[in-house]
């Protein structure tokens, strides 16, 4: 069990801006513009990595729910009472939707080197199906629907006006091209020049007029993702309540590969350019996608057991965990969700700033918030170096989630830096979906860690009993790295024996004198099977 689980935050009442929905700070002390009394966490024991590994420290039951905002923590709490759901998963899911009202428009600086990070997150929660996952997500990104069909409808009377213009411009350019056509000299000169500048004219406001404008998308291909972020000046949220379709995209379902490079440059604001078949391509420069996908725990094992989403690091980006949501008996309460509008109000006040066209609001991260973040990174790579030595890259997101869910804390609170404070509460939302994930994938990776045995195992035997390492990886595939993990997960089954040569030794794989061997090698058919979702046994 992680130390700081053993230390509970001192909760007292301090200083704040009241929740009434308005984002403004003291751009020179980076304080709330107002003040009144809120009841928040204000501080957290000193950073502490797990002493003793437990991934039970991932149970629903243990959400660390009191290092959450107010604004945010209320509306959770409040949506457990009233749907009978875990708590984890409205509050993460409103996390989610206040990161995708945010989009770009806020920036983290310093917790990273010299790197800004921006809020958006993927966050992904494993519910069984009928247990109230669509509820919490409707009621919470509806703030979002409603503001969108707001914009979209304002810009089909913006383009119903542009249309009238372009038949305008469309037929004087006919004539202008007549004109010039049978003109000569300066005048010719002249009127091909005006053709030109019209030509520019009436190319812009066709490509505006096909537009499609939006604050968020469901289910679509990665070609209709493309072309939303592009019209929508490459930021939107992606929220579907039943999101095995969309991970069937992103698998590459319906295309040769999968669809995973818009995914991956949407979290992180690459430049990519997505390809149609029917019309141009889409070129994104630096796009910023944030998203909710809510999902069965059948769909979170053909995520989990796709080797090219793991490979390419899709797996490890997004905040993934099993809510422990299940169907349950009606407890026969009347309650309602009694924060709906406040919900919304401080949703609009995060738009509005959002779509004010203004430049990006700076929150800056402490160097003590910094240090607690370097922290979290270190603490990653010591379990990919240990424990979880067959799952490198998985946990390489951490610290920047961590970043990200710290800004979002500061907008929710209404402050102008991320404090070590801050940094801790965010660190520890983080580390408990990732040891949540974490165990989620535990039967996955013994069958997976036995079958990559076995492998090595059928290739040193046929190879009379030992392999030298560059054969191993030239004939083979397998790299001195993917090696290391293999003989990590099965220790005192295998050995790397040096070799004495005139020249430079070299190293050869062999079995141990005296090898433990595992007491089951799979057959090649065996398949990854993730246990222990909110699935209830469906297959």
């Amino acid at each position: 069990m992680l130390n700081n689980e053993h230390n509970p935050i001192v909760t007292e009442t301090s200083a704040g801006h009241a929740s009434n929905g308005s984002i403004t700070f003291n751009e020179a002390s980076h304080a709330p513009a107002s003040k009144a009394a809120i009841t928040r966490p204000s501080r957290v024991v000193p950073y502490h990595k797990a002493a003793v590994f437990d991934l039970s420290a991932g149970n629903p039951d243990l959400f660390p729910i009191a290092v959450f905002p107010e604004t945010l923590r209320k509306i959770a709490e409040n949506m457990q009472s009233v749907y009978q759901v875990p708590v984890c998963l409205p509050a993460m899911s409103a996390l989610a939707v206040l990161s995708g009202a945010a989009g770009a428009s806020v920036v983290v600086n310093g917790g990273y080197k010299d790197r800004p990070t921006r809020l958006n997150i993927y966050v992904i929660p494993v519910a069984e199906r009928g247990s109230g996952k669509g509820v919490i997500g409707e009621a919470l990104c509806r703030p979002l629907s409603e503001r969108s069909s707001e914009m979209a409808a304002k810009h089909r009377q913006t383009i119903a006006g542009v249309k009238g213009e372009l038949g305008v411009l469309k037929k004087e350019m006919e004539t202008m091209q007549r004109s010039a056509a049978n003109a000569k000299g300066a005048e010719r000169d002249n009127l091909m020049a005006t053709i030109c500048a019209r030509s520019e004219r009436i190319d812009s406001m066709d490509r505006e007029a096909i537009k499609e404008k939006t604050l968020l998308i469901g289910d679509s291909t990665s070609e209709a993702l493309a072309k939303a972020l592009e019209d929508n000046d490459e930021v939107l949220f992606s929220y579907t309540s039943e999101a095995g379709g969309a991970v069937q995209v992103a698998l590459g379902k319906y295309s040769d590969g999968g669809d995973i490079d818009l995914l991956l440059s949407g979290y992180s604001g690459d430049a990519v350019r997505a390809n149609r078949i029917t019309r141009k391509s889409v070129g994104l420069e630096n796009p910023c996608l944030s998203l909710l996908w809510l999902i069965q725990g059948i769909v979170m094992r053909q995520l989990a057991g796709d080797p090219e989403a793991f490979s390419r690091g899709l797996t490890a980006r997004p905040l993934i965990f099993d809510s422990g949501s299940r169907r349950e008996k009606d407890n026969r309460s009347t309650a309602v969700f009694e924060y709906a509008n406040e919900w919304s109000s401080f949703i609009d006040s995060v738009l509005d700033r959002r779509l004010g066209n203004g430049a990006p609001l700076e929150i800056a991260c402490k160097p003590e918030a910094r240090e607690v973040f370097a922290k979290f990174h270190d603490e990653s790579i010591d379990l990919e170096r240990g424990e979880f030595a067959d799952l490198t890259g998985e946990l390489s997101r951490w610290r920047e989630n961590a970043i990200k869910v710290a800004g979002l804390f500061a907008i929710a609170e209404e402050v102008g830096t991320v404090s070590a404070e801050i940094a801790e509460r965010a660190v520890r939302v983080v580390r408990w979906v990732g040891f949540n994930y974490l165990d989620l994938l535990q039967a996955g990776r013994k069958e997976r860690q036995r079958e990559e045995l076995a492998r090595v195992l059928e290739v040193v035997s046929n190879a009379g009993g030992c392999i030298h390492l560059g054969e191993l990886d030239r004939r083979h595939g397998i790299k001195r790295e993917r090696l290391l993990a293999v003989m990590a997960a099965n220790p005192g089954v295998l050995e790397i024996a040096k070799l004495k040569t005139s020249g430079r030794p070299g190293e050869t794989l062999k079995l141990s004198d005296k090898p433990t061997l595992p007491t089951k090698v799979p057959t090649s058919d065996t398949k990854v099977a993730l246990v222990g979702l909110s699935e209830g046994g469906t297959s």
